[in-house]
């Protein structure tokens, strides 16, 4: 990316960005967030890596303690938010491996339903409100990630996008 637009600011990033060397990531600048899936590989980086910050929203949703045991070790990444719905097929599992990452271990699931939650208070939030397309499969699932499926506020803005989105990415 640095290579294609040199202007946009990747440099602040990588190491050895000129020159043809090798090209580093700099792993402590970086916040890495990831949706279902990719809450996982993004919970794993965080566990691996020491980064700025890690948002898993909708995960994980793999059985973590039956592999290698990484969820419950002690991870690279301290600051860690994530961000799930009440009605998620796998809610249960997501909690559970949320109660086994060290950073999260006393933050307790607030359920969210007020648009502007007091900023930085909490690092976990499930929320239970309704999907507009809930005739889709998956609606909560989707609800969290997409704008086209998240619910709207009174003045027909996205909620999310309001805070949820930001806090999870580490904006605020």
């Amino acid at each position: 990316m640095h290579k294609n637009d040199p202007e946009a600011g990747w440099s602040n990033f990588i190491k050895n960005p000129l020159h043809g060397e090798q090209v580093k990531l700099i792993w402590e600048k970086i916040w890495v967030v990831g949706h279902s899936q990719g809450a996982g590989h993004a919970g794993f980086l965080a566990y691996s890596e020491k980064l700025a910050g890690a948002g898993l929203v909708s995960g994980p949703q793999d059985n973590c303690r039956d592999s290698s045991g990484w969820i419950s070790e002690s991870w690279k990444t301290k600051e860690v938010r994530v961000f799930a719905h009440e009605g998620e097929d796998a809610i249960d599992l997501i909690k559970d491996n949320w109660r086994d990452i060290e950073s999260l271990k006393h933050s307790l699931p607030q359920d969210i339903s007020q648009l502007n939650p007091q900023k930085g208070k909490h690092k976990v939030w499930v929320t239970s409100m309704t999907s507009r397309h809930t005739s889709v499969k998956r609606p909560h699932h989707k609800s969290v990630i997409l704008s086209y499926h998240a619910p709207l506020g009174e003045k027909n803005e996205f909620i999310y996008a309001n805070f949820i989105w930001p806090f999870i990415a580490g904006s605020n």
